[in-house]
């Protein structure tokens, strides 16, 4: 028998989440916060001597702590190491109730997303398939330096679905103003895990050692479909808390003219 009482509000937003200053919910969670940022390693008494007790704070909103050889860690991870969640969700609800205005996402809304999807299926725009989904500010710079490259010197079918592409590491560099490779071998691999390409060995002579391969580009396969869906939720969510939050701000602005 299914238990009875309130349904289940839904998922906290993660994302949302995980772009609230983490040094402000460290002192929510009441991990030791020293003067204007410096958070305390909660196994800062384990450091070995001469190292520092402080987790570092990172731009990308995120701590990491030397002495312990952690990975970077978001808010989510942070709440979920340092409280012994087993879960993200459950550390996800920690965050939430500090902060009541976390928007949440119905549970399972990725895989059917009946009301806030705003890609229609047959959509063959694969800049609406990116942009209004969310897809795209969820790329890196790296990998949303690559796209309009990849779209302009690609071989495209009849269709206009898939494009073959035939480059080197080095011109992809001259073509986005890149240096870092590192930066973007996984700038590639990011774009092939939500299905915009894939990539094969180059057939014309060159060596791997060169760095030359061949990119097919899918940007409207169904793993960018499937990508969207999932992402679209959240970003509807994110758009109407903030929508929510201006117009309170307008009310008050108001309400304050008309006292005086």
């Amino acid at each position: 028998m299914k238990p009875t009482g309130n349904p289940d509000p839904g998922l906290p937003d993660f994302k949302f989440i995980n772009r609230i200053p983490i040094v402000d919910v460290a002192r929510k969670i009441e991990l030791e916060v020293i003067g204007d940022g410096e958070i305390r390693c909660w196994r800062s008494n384990e450091h070995k001597r001469g190292t520092s007790p402080f987790l570092r704070v990172l731009p990308a909103n995120k701590v990491i702590c030397g002495a312990c050889g952690t990975s970077k860690m978001s808010v989510v991870d942070m709440v979920r190491h340092f409280g012994g969640f087993e879960t993200p969700r459950e550390a996800g609800e920690c965050v939430a109730s500090f902060y009541p205005d976390v928007p949440r996402t119905p549970k399972g809304i990725h895989l059917k997303n009946p009301t806030c999807e705003p890609v229609p299926p047959g959509c063959r725009n694969l800049w609406t398939l990116l942009i209004p989904s969310g897809v795209w500010a969820e790329l890196s710079e790296t990998a949303k330096a690559l796209v309009p490259v990849f779209l302009l010197f690609a071989e495209w079918n009849d269709a206009g679905d898939e494009g073959l592409l035939t480059i080197s590491h080095g011109g992809l560099k001259q073509y986005t103003g890149l240096r870092s490779p590192n930066a973007l071998v996984k700038a590639i691999k990011e774009l092939e895990e939500i299905g915009w390409l894939g990539k094969r060995p180059s057939l014309r002579g060159h060596s791997p050692a060169q760095g030359v391969m061949t990119y097919v580009i899918t940007p409207l396969s169904q793993g960018v479909r499937d990508k969207a869906n999932e992402t679209a939720p959240a970003l509807a969510a994110r758009i109407s808390y903030e929508k929510g939050i201006a117009k309170r701000k307008r009310e008050e602005r108001k309400r304050a003219l008309q006292s005086k």
